[in-house]
């Protein structure tokens, strides 16, 4: 199920609990279709839990893909599927990945916001392994890794990126690196 639990609804309850009503979860660059449980095998956005119910329960979330991806300022961790297009800014904690074997256009997407410190030790997209990114016609993309030389783009050693369109990408590290670097998985990693 990939995505985040909302975080009203509890981890735990008891028999004397009040009824919990669950909020939608989140996942980047998908739709919340709704909760699958006990009984309820079609996904459904409106699940209670009455107060004086006991026993261990389960509740399974379900997506539905979303092409389009748009990072915000509070965007953190998000990863890209084949299809999908970003789009957007980023913020100081913005961290993409795209899986391994995707195909994703990048339209009007910007992450330079990634400070310059030991905490931020990320590049700007990180690739999983082979990857194509398309450069939508008229759009500006801007990436920008973060501590020191971690690039705009990063990709694993022995692994393909594939970068194709018209459009326009600026890349850069925080001013010691290249935009586009080669990684090693112990040198480059996500320690925030």
């Amino acid at each position: 199920d990939a995505g985040t639990n909302d975080s009203s609804n509890p981890a735990t309850y008891t028999i004397e609990s009040d009824a919990i009503t669950l909020a939608d979860p989140t996942r980047f660059g998908f739709v919340f279709d709704g909760w699958t449980y006990e009984g309820q095998d079609t996904p459904t956005k409106s699940v209670t839990i009455a107060q004086g119910t006991y026993g261990d329960l389960t509740y399974t979330a379900h997506w539905t893909f979303n092409p389009i991806a748009t990072i915000t300022p509070e965007t953190g961790y998000a990863e890209l599927y084949d299809g999908h297009t970003l789009t957007g800014t980023g913020g100081t904690n913005t961290y993409i990945v795209i899986k391994d074997g995707a195909i994703v256009t990048l339209a009007g997407a910007t992450i330079t916001d990634i400070p310059d410190d030991n905490k931020h030790r990320w590049s700007g997209i990180t690739c999983e392994g082979d990857a194509t990114i398309i450069l939508a016609d008229g759009t500006t993309n801007n990436l920008k890794g973060g501590y020191s030389t971690y690039p705009g783009i990063s990709v694993p050693e022995n692994k393909t990126l594939t970068i194709q369109g018209s459009g326009t990408l600026y890349l850069s590290s925080n001013g010691y690196g290249p935009g586009i670097k080669l990684r090693s998985e112990e040198r480059f990693s996500r320690n925030a």
